[in-house]
């Protein structure tokens, strides 16, 4: 092979790999959240830091929230329809007595222990 044939194929070896990152690049990038992909059945729960009210938001409801508030990195409060100040968090509710709290309430424990009866499922995974 002489050196303009091995330059010509050196250059389209080059411009197959810039190709390929391209496409591998597109493939690999972050897929953006659509909140109209959300089921508008699924709910979350929140606990009022005030008041104390629990109770279920739709999913899709509290992400349009988030939303319109600039996706922030750190949720801020919703309003409480109890008792009506910004003070209503995501919280969670335990599968085995039903107390609503915030998750990691205690730092030493795994995030979804419950502060009322001690259970937890991620705890109970790993038994």
């Amino acid at each position: 092979m002489d050196d303009g044939m091995k330059k010509k194929f050196m250059i389209g070896i080059a411009g197959l790999c810039i190709i390929l990152a391209i496409a591998v690049a597109f493939w690999m990038r972050p897929k953006t959240y659509d909140i109209t992909s959300i089921d508008s059945k699924e709910m979350m729960w929140f606990k009022c830091t005030k008041c104390g009210a629990a109770y279920q938001i739709g999913t899709k409801e509290y992400f349009q929230f988030l939303h319109d508030k600039g996706e922030p990195m750190v949720a801020p409060p919703m309003i409480c329809k109890k008792c009506g100040s910004e003070s209503i968090y995501a919280a969670e509710k335990c599968d085995k007595c039903g107390e609503v709290f915030f998750q990691g309430s205690n730092l030493r424990d795994a995030p979804d222990k419950c502060p009322s009866c001690g259970y937890s499922a991620i705890e109970s995974l790993k038994q």
